[in-house]
């Protein structure tokens, strides 16, 4: 059984992610398909060097094409990922201004999941 995939919405329903992917090239566009059907088929079982932990809780999808694409996601509620962020790595760590994005949407998202 296949895992749900989740794309962060704002409040004004704009998806971050979804804009992202829109912006690259064809074929950079189809890698990053790949891999979020390879986490969706494969779920928690995906290893590097698919995925790496950046811990609390967050997650890096790495998608290698002439660029090191990355998105950043959680488990969410059994069988869904939440894909919170998305950029271009240039540096050898994952930035801390990205990570912190990708916080704060995540809380975002669960406040809005328990609130209603």
């Amino acid at each position: 059984m296949d895992w749900r995939i989740v794309y962060f919405k704002e409040r004004s329903g704009r998806s971050p992610i979804e804009e992202f992917i829109n912006k690259l090239e064809r074929d950079e566009q189809v890698e990053v398909a790949v891999a979020i059907d390879m986490l969706r088929t494969h779920g928690i079982a995906l290893r590097r060097p698919w995925v790496g932990s950046l811990g609390k809780s967050l997650w890096e999808l790495r998608i290698r094409t002439g660029r090191q694409i990355r998105i950043l996601y959680f488990l969410h509620s059994g069988r869904a990922f939440v894909l919170l962020h998305a950029f271009v790595k240039k540096t050898r760590e994952v930035p801390q201004t990205e990570v912190a994005i990708a916080n704060r949407r995540m809380n975002e998202y669960l406040r809005r999941a328990t609130n209603g």
